[in-house]
């Protein structure tokens, strides 16, 4: 990240690594404290962040298997799940 701005104790690319965990309240309350303090003060990283939200809410209400993505989207999500599964 080119612009990795350090704001609340945090840097963009460090509020980035923790979005997903943050999101679903993973992270101890030193940590969401930091998350939050940066999004309120960095546009950028509110944006993304709320976009980002939004987007794992509506997965998490609906049947992901409707949703349309771009095929290169698609693409690499079902490479990294496949990678992510145990090996038998």
């Amino acid at each position: 990240m080119t612009d990795d701005t350090l704001v609340g104790g945090l840097r963009c690319s460090q509020v980035l690594e923790n979005l997903s965990a943050y999101i679903d309240g993973e992270l101890n309350e030193k940590i969401i404290q930091s998350v939050a303090l940066h999004l309120e003060a960095c546009p950028r990283c509110e944006k993304f962040g709320s976009e980002f939200a939004a987007f794992i809410f509506a997965v998490k209400e609906s049947d992901y298997a409707k949703l349309s993505l771009p095929l290169a989207v698609s693409s690499r999500l079902n490479e990294t799940l496949q990678s992510l599964k145990p090996n038998d």
